[in-house]
């Protein structure tokens, strides 16, 4: 879920700077909560899939991304319904 705090923050950044954090986003957010190798153990932070999602969210009222292309990586499909 997308924090207010973040919402806020990343309506304050132009297009570029926003589609540069939501890239570096992208890239650390994992689906694991916590990893272990041998006696390490290693726990992501649950903030940067909220401030992943807020990026998500701005870029969406932007209209530089559109919420389902997000979901669906990249691919849109568009259906002509034009007779022939």
């Amino acid at each position: 879920m997308a924090s207010p705090e973040w919402l806020e923050i990343f309506r304050g950044y132009n297009n570029d700077e926003l589609q540069a954090a939501h890239a570096l986003l992208k890239k650390g957010v994992s689906p694991f909560a916590e990893q272990g190798n041998g006696a390490k153990s290693y726990a992501k932070d649950q903030s940067l899939s909220s401030m992943l999602s807020a990026s998500t969210r701005v870029m969406s009222e932007r209209g530089l991304i559109s919420p389902t292309t997000e979901r669906r990586g990249g691919v849109v499909a568009v259906t002509d319904f034009s007779a022939q």
